[in-house]
């Protein structure tokens, strides 16, 4: 392979799926390269379009370097700081209603699954902080009652386990309902 269109032709000869990747990665290195374009055009900073948009400029930098994406809500104040159209801005202008819609599905469908696998991160972090805490919990108790420290101490720790509980509760809700999404 000699170039990118052999490589890109290459990739996809393995499968559809293949295909629809590479073409979904081509599609967002577009719209990345448009944005950087025509904030510099603008001669905006990073972070000066993070202030425009209230949003911090490592945000800006990650969207840039395709490490994460605007959220779907954030898009038309985006566009419109960027001067663009949200059709035009994701390269869209071209297609009919239809093809619209799906992008615009698929959009919504990709931010979704964010959030979802956001959450569910958020509850495995909590699950595990939780017992790490009871687990400490359960070690002061312990040292209490070796130390012959009954009472308030012992009553403490007891009651901690209850709000501890809560919290690991909370986690698994979140997985749960996260994988839900």
């Amino acid at each position: 392979m000699n170039n990118w269109k052999e490589y890109t032709e290459y990739v996809k000869s393995f499968d559809d799926q293949s295909s629809r990747d590479l073409e979904e990665a081509e599609a967002v290195a577009e719209l990345i390269s448009i944005m950087i374009k025509r904030r510099k055009e603008l001669g905006f900073t990073q972070k000066e379009l993070a202030e425009r948009l209230h949003v911090t400029d490592k945000a800006v930098s990650k969207w840039e370097r395709g490490i994460n994406f605007p959220d779907i809500a954030l898009l038309e104040k985006v566009a419109a700081e960027l001067q663009f159209s949200v059709i035009d801005l994701l390269g869209i202008e071209n297609e009919s209603q239809e093809q619209i819609v799906s992008s615009m599905t698929d959009l919504a469908k990709t931010e979704k699954e964010l959030i979802a696998r956001e959450i569910i991160n958020r509850g495995w972090l909590t699950v595990i902080l939780g017992i790490i805490v009871l687990a400490a919990e359960i070690y002061a108790s312990r040292i209490f009652a070796d130390n012959n420290l009954y009472g308030i101490p012992q009553s403490l720790t007891g009651g901690m386990s209850g709000v501890i509980g809560l919290i690991i509760s909370n986690g698994i809700v979140s997985i749960w309902k996260g994988k839900k999404l």
